[in-house]
């Protein structure tokens, strides 16, 4: 801008300049040439002046946002020095070597903490125990959980802990979706017979799943319940039998049956018959032949 009014002054000046000349030689008075410089000359100054406050105004604002920038890089630069400072100082759980990110965790569970187990949580089962045979993580304290690394990025990871219990065997406790990429801050917690974590992400943002937990318990109770109430039998389906027409038989009159009479038998009775004493009888004399000869035979 500085520039831009010089550029008007010596284009004013140069036009005051033509105008005297002109004047001369059309043997004008100079007087008021002379004039009309000093008036254009003052109004340069006026505005080369006010050229150079607004040139200064500008530089201060520059220096004063550069001054800005500066201060807030060195306040990010201290807040990410602390923050890692304090990152460096939690206890670590699980490889650092093969880790996928790492988020701050605390055990807000009011007991001791003897096994941490995590997966994704579309993955069915848990890895191992991080803390490993002896590890222990106490009430109220904050480690780094470094979580494994694996072939595809998931959204979320579930974590399973072991409470500690003296002279019985530990209570296991479920946090769903309790891990993801962008948390800073993790905290295990108890509540209404549910477990949920409080979070908060890289970009200062603070959440809970809590409402999730209260609407899986519920989920679980119902199906619970449905499960104890008795099923009716499903129905099976069978192919309908085959129907055919039954014959029509043909009907006979059964035949009378008689009884066969039982014949009595009758033993008969022996019959003797006399036998009549034979009767001589005579011979008669029967004439054969010619009656001449007198043959005559007896019968």
């Amino acid at each position: 801008m500085k520039y831009q009014v010089i550029a008007k002054t010596a284009a004013a000046g140069m036009l005051a300049l033509s105008l005297c000349v002109g004047m001369a030689g059309c043997g004008g008075s100079a007087a008021p040439v002379e004039q009309q410089q000093e008036k254009t000359a003052d109004s340069a100054k006026k505005e080369a002046d006010s050229a150079k406050k607004e040139a200064d105004s500008a530089k201060e604002k520059k220096d004063s946002s550069e001054a800005k920038e500066t201060s807030s890089k060195d306040k990010d630069s201290t807040k990410k020095s602390d923050s890692s400072s304090k990152k460096d100082s939690l206890k670590p759980v699980g490889s650092t070597e093969d880790a996928a990110f790492s988020v701050a965790l605390t055990n807000s569970l009011g007991a001791d903490v003897t096994s941490v187990q995590i997966k994704a949580t579309d993955a069915s089962e848990y890895g191992e125990n991080l803390l490993g045979a002896d590890g222990r993580i106490a009430g109220g304290e904050s480690v780094r959980l470094y979580v494994p690394k694996s072939d595809a990025t998931p959204s979320s990871y579930d974590v399973k802990v072991v409470l500690a219990a003296e002279g019985e065997e530990g209570r296991e406790v479920e946090f769903l979706s309790a891990v993801a990429s962008d948390y800073s801050s993790v905290s295990l917690l108890e509540a209404d017979g549910v477990s949920f974590v409080e979070y908060a992400t890289t970009s200062d943002e603070k959440g809970s799943t809590k409402d999730a937990a209260v609407a899986r318990q519920v989920e679980l109770e119902a199906q619970e319940q449905a499960a104890a109430e008795p099923q009716p039998e499903p129905e099976t389906y069978s192919e309908p039998e085959t129907y055919y027409e039954p014959e029509q038989e043909t009907y006979y009159e059964p035949e009378t049956y008689y009884e066969p009479v039982q014949e009595t038998y009758y033993e008969p009775e022996p019959t003797y018959q006399e036998v009549a004493a034979p009767v001589e009888t005579p011979a008669i004399p029967v004439q054969t032949g010619d009656a001449c000869t007198g043959d005559v035979v007896l019968r």
